[in-house]
C-alpha cells in the first residue's frame, strides 16, 4: 500500500509512515496531549525539536494543514465535522496529512522535502543562513532547533489553498496556541503566515517576544514588504529577511 502524501512521496510504504507516526518529544508529549484539541486529534501535536533549547525556545507558527485532493467527497464531510470527530474516524491519508511532528521528523531524517513540504525547507534554509546549525553535516537538522505548529487546527479543504475559516476556527486556534505555548514554555513566537497573524489574539503572551512574516512558500518570502517584523532602519524587508532578522536580534546564536 502507498500513501499519497505528496507527489514525491508516492514511493513511501505504509510501513515507513507507521514508523514515523511514533515520533514524540518525551519531555513535552504528556502535557501537549492534555490540550483539549489534541485529545481528539493527537496526530496534530506540534513538532518540538530535540535541540530547541539551544535557540532560546522559539515556536514557529504556520497557517494550516490541508487534505488530500484525491478524497474530495470524503474530505468535505470530514472537514465539516472536524471538531466533532477523533483521529480514529479519519482515513489513513487524512491522519498522515495532518500529522505535524511526524511529517517534519520524516523530512529531517530523510533530508528530503517534497513539493508540499517546502514551508519547512524554506524555514530550514533561513535558519542555516543566520549561521545557526549545530548539526552542520545535515542542514535539515537545523529544524531540530525550533518548535513548529499550525495556527488553525482544522485543515484547509483544498491543497495549496488558504484555509476558509470561521469564528469557531479562530477561537480553537487561539485556545490551542495558548495551551501549546504554556505546555512547552516558548519564549519566542514567530508567525510565518499573515492569515494566522491577523487572527492571532494580540492580548495573549504579553511576556513573549513575537514577530511575523508571510508564508515561506509565498512569493513575498523573497519580495520586500512594509508589513513584516523589521529593524526600524528598514522601510521594507522580505519575509525571509524578517524571519532571519528576528532570530539574529533576539536569540544568542
Amino acid at each position: 500500500m502507498i500513501y499519497n502524501v505528496a507527489p514525491d512521496y508516492q514511493i513511501l510504504t505504509a510501513n515507513y509512515w507507521e514508523k514515523q507516526m511514533t515520533y514524540k518529544n518525551k519531555k513535552y508529549d504528556k502535557d501537549l496531549r492534555n490540550i483539549l484539541h489534541y485529545k481528539q486529534h493527537p496526530q496534530m501535536i506540534p513538532f518540538v525539536g530535540r535541540d530547541w533549547d539551544k535557540m532560546g525556545k522559539m515556536l514557529v507558527v504556520g497557517e494550516s494543514h490541508y487534505l488530500n485532493d484525491d478524497e474530495k467527497r470524503e474530505n468535505r464531510n470530514t472537514w465539516k465535522n472536524w471538531y466533532n470527530i477523533t483521529k480514529k474516524e479519519l482515513t489513513n491519508d487524512q491522519s498522515v496529512w495532518t500529522s505535524t511532528a511526524c511529517m517534519i521528523n520524516a523530512d529531517i531524517k530523510g533530508n528530503f522535502f517534497p513539493n508540499g513540504h517546502r514551508i519547512w525547507k524554506n524555514v530550514r534554509d533561513a535558519i542555516v543562513e543566520t549561521g545557526f546549525n549545530p548539526n552542520g553535516e545535515n542542514p535539515s537538522e537545523a529544524l531540530y532547533s525550533i518548535a513548529f505548529m499550525n495556527f488553525f487546527q482544522r485543515p484547509a479543504l483544498e491543497s495549496g489553498e488558504s484555509i476558509t475559516y470561521d469564528e469557531n476556527d479562530i477561537r480553537t486556534a487561539n485556545s490551542t496556541l495558548n495551551g501549546v505555548v504554556n505546555a512547552i514554555g516558548a519564549n519566542y513566537i514567530f508567525f510565518v503566515s499573515s492569515t494566522a497573524w491577523d487572527n492571532f489574539d494580540k492580548e495573549l503572551f504579553k511576556d513573549k517576544i513575537i514577530g511575523h512574516s508571510c508564508h515561506p512558500t509565498s512569493h513575498w518570502w523573497n519580495r520586500e514588504s512594509e508589513q513584516y517584523t523589521k529593524a526600524k532602519s528598514r522601510e521594507k524587508i522580505t519575509g525571509k529577511e524578517s524571519f532571519k532578522y528576528f532570530i539574529k536580534k533576539n536569540i544568542n546564536i
